[in-house]
């Protein structure tokens, strides 16, 4: 697995660089302080994932994202402080794969990297779960409900998945908790 992790504030890409080394499989990361140039390494180099954060300068998240996915075919994963429905909807529409919360657990980003990875290296037919107007892509994590693209959180898309996948069963709280 090779990594590019673009963020300007130097502690901050640090400590993400620091805590994807738990990475199991992980083959290299690179790193960049600047956007511009990690925008160059991205489209010049061949990475699976790219982890970039909001603290960017010069050109926006939204920019940077759309100009990778545009070109490249790597998984995005974005390490973010505000979080708002415009901003969620903003970072799907144009290509982030995941995202991370400030302030995070080095578990939850590694988690995410390896997850997002294992997505993207699967070789399979799409997973798609339909019933009337509702459709979810179970590989890109998308609800479709009547022509309508529904963002769900991590944690509340794992829920409402687990459902899914066990629509004919009876579904205890301790069983959803564990």
């Amino acid at each position: 697995m090779k990594i590019l992790v673009v963020e300007c504030n130097s502690e901050l890409n640090k400590s993400i660089c620091k805590a994807l080394t738990k990475c199991k499989g992980l083959l290299n990361i690179d790193n960049s302080l600047d956007v511009e140039d990690g925008l160059g390494m991205a489209m010049n180099g061949e990475y699976d994932i790219v982890v970039v954060g909001d603290d960017i300068s010069k050109i926006t998240l939204d920019d940077f994202v759309r100009k990778l996915s545009a070109k490249k075919n790597c998984g995005i994963i974005s390490i973010v402080s505000n979080v708002n429905q415009e901003k969620i909807l903003n970072m799907i529409k144009y290509g982030v794969n995941d995202f991370v919360v400030k302030p995070y657990a080095d578990d939850e980003l590694v988690a995410r990297v390896v997850g997002l990875y294992r997505k993207n290296t699967k070789t399979t037919t799409k997973n798609i779960y339909e019933f009337k107007g509702l459709s979810v892509d179970y590989d890109t994590t998308t609800i479709n409900v009547n022509g309508v693209i529904v963002v769900m959180p991590g944690k509340v898309y794992e829920i409402f998945e687990y459902l899914i996948r066990n629509k004919n069963m009876i579904v205890t709280k301790d069983r959803l908790f564990s």
